[in-house]
């Protein structure tokens, strides 16, 4: 995936210790329940999301988009295994500034059991949630698994990028023919961008 952009150092963020690179990217680590691999953090961001928010970059890719500007983190096994109740803990310290919670990546739905249980805290806790996702919305809705994470999130940014169709005047997305969708309880509510807006104004 292009969009959207760590705009600083995962080797600075203070919440990862030691960042790993292994080899094996396309080999997922063993995680224990209730944690998430996460290549960085960003407290505050504008580029990833309407509004100020907290952004998590999650590990792992099978994408493998040409072009792509995260290109490390499609490594499974990249960055740092962290408790969710760690990352909720920082979340909520921004919570008073930021207008919620992004996820990217990476590809987020390659950790469906750790992104669920965040995903639903993250509700919980009345915060908007954005993810981006490189499969397209039709795609996670036929899987049964991942359908299941639909209904606690607000808005879905999908599609692979397409560096052919690569457009730096879009807000939001890196490529035309990604998507920016409202769902409501899992079902797409409205299209948020249109070929002359690239985002309208309705979340």
């Amino acid at each position: 995936m292009n969009k959207p952009l760590m705009n600083k150092p995962l080797m600075n963020n203070p919440i990862m210790s030691n960042p790993i690179m292994n080899t094996s990217m396309n080999t997922p680590i063993h995680r224990p329940v209730n944690t998430l691999r996460v290549a960085g953090f960003l407290d505050h961001s504008v580029v990833n999301g309407e509004g100020l928010r907290s952004v998590i970059f999650l590990s792992g890719c099978f994408h493998n988009c040409p072009g792509c500007h995260n290109e490390a983190l499609q490594d499974f096994n990249y960055g740092e295994t962290l408790p969710i109740p760690k990352l909720m803990h920082r979340i909520q310290k921004n919570a008073p500034i930021t207008s919620g919670v992004t996820l990217s990546g990476g590809e987020p739905f390659e950790q469906v059991e750790g992104l669920s249980i965040l995903l639903k805290q993250l509700k919980a806790c009345n915060l908007s949630v954005w993810v981006y996702t490189g499969y397209v919305y039709e795609e996670l809705a036929a899987d049964p698994l991942r359908a299941s994470l639909l209904s606690n999130i607000d808005v879905l940014v999908d599609g692979r990028y397409i560096e052919a169709l690569r457009d730096e005047t879009l807000k939001f997305r890196g490529s035309s023919n990604q998507r920016i969708l409202k769902l409501e309880a899992g079902k797409i509510a409205a299209l948020l961008h249109d070929s002359t807006h690239p985002l309208k104004k309705s979340i």
